[in-house]
């Protein structure tokens, strides 16, 4: 698939092999595999360094091929997944560290140019989970700085 900003075409990824049930070299139970998800996300870790953790420490490949459900659903089910998805808070991160080397630096015009092409991004999530109902209708990436800048 071509990248999104650029005129080069990506490069070939490898896939995961499809499994009908879940791996046998996996020691540990469905139930405990969930209630480490649990404990793992109580202490603030983000979904995704969940799944590293489970796939470095314990040897679980997938959550999903061992227990049937996403890590997500795991996490929404005892309400622990985030307000705002993980994906969009570390653009929204991004997008705020290049705003104080703006304020800094003015004439800096690859990060204006790289500036606007985050913002695009964080635009497109927000409509698209806006469209799958896990933000509200009335979020705005840009309230949503004013709040943050607010509480700095």
């Amino acid at each position: 698939m071509a990248k999104l900003y650029a005129r080069r075409r990506g490069r070939a990824q490898s896939k995961r092999l499809y499994r009908a049930s879940a791996p046998s070299f996996v020691r540990l139970t469905p139930q405990e595999i969930e209630n480490l998800i649990v404990d793992l996300a109580r202490r603030g870790e983000p979904p995704a360094m969940i799944g590293i953790i489970l796939r470095d420490k314990y040897g679980i490949p997938s959550v999903r091929s061992v227990l049937g459900k996403k890590l997500s659903q795991i996490l929404k089910e005892h309400n622990l997944l985030p307000e705002i998805p993980e994906d969009l808070m570390n653009l929204i991160r991004k997008a705020i560290n290049i705003r104080k080397h703006l304020s800094q630096h003015r004439k800096d015009m690859a990060s204006k140019r790289a500036l606007q092409l985050v913002e695009g991004k964080i635009n497109r999530l927000i409509d698209y989970y806006k469209s799958k109902g896990r933000l509200p209708q009335g979020f705005s990436y840009y309230k949503y700085i004013r709040e943050l800048q607010i509480g700095l």
